[in-house]
């Protein structure tokens, strides 16, 4: 009879570890994509998977936009290859909250990330947010282990945009309490504090704020974003979302933060923690341009989308379209002098 109480005891304490270990081990990664994006989606989920420690549990919820069954299978089949002891959720959002805020030529889910604090389940206190168009070259985890000192969230700069007085800022800044030197954020890599977001009704905010400016917004949540954690957000560094115009220097504005990247400009080229495709042009698109184009399509030989021989005829017709479209100015121009030069010939 005496040890019962002693057991009851200890049973309740491993109940409480079991259950703090679980918060705290899992780092929350958010992703979302419709069909069309998923491939894509894939190759950022296997570039994730094979670059965390294994010491690190991974916990992935995926806002399903329209992800096709067949789709589905080849995403889980990247978690059967590359990371079997990671959870991953299917989270099926209800685009009704944001059946007033499409916008002409986008539809109402390009809002989706400012409802990501009441999509998640009650346990996530911090998340991060990833689009779907980078690759992770680091350790997922090291970023969700950044303290964020009661900042909204976490984001490294726009490279092109930098500060929201810009054209293609915030319009109503000054309104909004910033000023014209406060910097602009990224939105494709955030550390998301969902505690916070939820205790200050964050979302609410945002979807009101998007009714009330749905004409002025630049870049959808992104411009939502920016306004309304203006001078509130906390900084990453820069190689936590390489941006692509990085390799065009040349469109950068002169800034003192254009100057900042330029002094470490071969460690962001050369060892980016998180490359992302900005350009229109995306790496899986044989016109794309891209310096690190290769590393995306490492990562989407690795994910097996397509299956060892799916890869094969996949990367055949890839090839073949991309000489096709390098090589046509060569061609047009033979055409052009193969007459004359027939002619001379004669």
């Amino acid at each position: 009879m005496t040890t019962k109480p002693y057991k009851i005891r200890v049973f309740s304490l491993l109940t409480i570890r079991k259950k703090i270990m679980t918060e705290i081990d899992h780092t929350n990664v958010v992703l979302g994509a419709d069909d069309a994006y998923a491939m894509p989606l894939a190759t950022t989920i296997c570039s994730i998977l094979k670059n965390v420690s294994s010491s690190n549990k991974l916990r992935f919820f995926i806002l399903d936009g329209g992800i096709k069954d067949k789709s589905k299978e080849r995403i889980h089949r990247v978690f059967d290859t590359h990371g079997k002891e990671h959870e991953i959720i299917w989270i099926q959002p209800d685009l009704n909250a944001l059946k007033d805020l499409s916008t002409p030529g986008r539809p109402p889910s390009i809002y989706l990330p400012v409802l990501i604090p009441k999509l998640l389940p009650r346990d996530c206190k911090k998340a991060i947010f990833l689009d779907c168009d980078i690759i992770v070259e680091a350790d997922i985890s090291v970023l969700g282990n950044v303290q964020m000192n009661g900042a909204p969230i976490m984001a490294v700069r726009d490279y092109l945009i930098q500060i929201c007085s810009d054209r293609e800022g915030i319009a109503a800044y000054k309104e909004l309490g910033g000023s014209a030197d406060s910097p602009y954020f990224n939105s494709g890599v955030m550390i998301i504090n969902i505690e916070l977001w939820r205790k200050e009704k964050w979302t609410e905010k945002a979807i009101q704020y998007i009714k009330d400016n749905k004409e002025s917004i630049y870049h959808y949540d992104q411009g939502v974003l920016n306004a309304l954690f203006i001078d509130q957000w906390g900084e990453l560094d820069a190689k936590w979302n390489q941006q692509g115009c990085l390799f065009w220097p040349q469109v950068l504005k002169k800034t003192d933060y254009t100057e900042k990247l330029m002094m470490m400009y071969e460690e962001l080229v050369h060892y980016p923690f998180i490359i992302h495709y900005l350009s229109p042009s995306k790496p899986w698109n044989h016109k794309c341009m891209h310096p690190h184009a290769n590393r995306f399509l490492y990562y989407l030989k690795e994910s097996q989308w397509f299956g060892p021989l799916g890869w094969r005829s996949w990367w055949n017709r890839f090839l073949l379209r991309r000489y096709w479209w390098l090589f046509g100015d060569l061609r047009q121009n033979i055409r052009q002098i193969s007459p004359a030069i027939m002619k001379q010939s004669k």
